[in-house]
């Protein structure tokens, strides 16, 4: 069975064709734009005219592409040291309180 279309036709027919995108008017854009954003979620092209000059289009986002994983395979190393302690002349600077300085509330609870 046929889907319904979602929002009925004006008395002005609409354009069918993708090449011709539906026009609106500024004032009309404000007071129906959560239709037209629908509209535009849903494939068609809306545009926006100020004194029957096109001034912005409305289009639906493009939806990200999927991401296929092990796109970094054979690319990336983790050394085996990864989790080891730091050297103490480097651990000296994240311990330093005025490079990193304690979380408020770390501070309200030693006091």
């Amino acid at each position: 069975m046929a889907k319904p279309k979602k929002y009925p036709t004006s008395s002005k027919a609409r354009a069918s064709r993708v090449s011709e995108p539906h026009t609106v008017n500024l004032y009309e854009a404000k007071t129906r734009l959560s239709e037209l954003v629908d509209r535009a979620a849903e494939g068609e092209e809306i545009v926006i005219a100020k004194a029957g000059t096109p001034m912005a289009r409305l289009v639906p986002i493009e939806p990200p592409p999927k991401r296929v994983p092990g796109g970094w395979e054979g690319q990336v190393w983790i050394s085996d040291d990864f989790d080891d302690p730091l050297p103490p002349e480097i651990q000296k600077f994240f311990d330093d309180p005025q490079i990193f300085p304690p979380d408020v509330d770390d501070t309200e609870e030693q006091g």
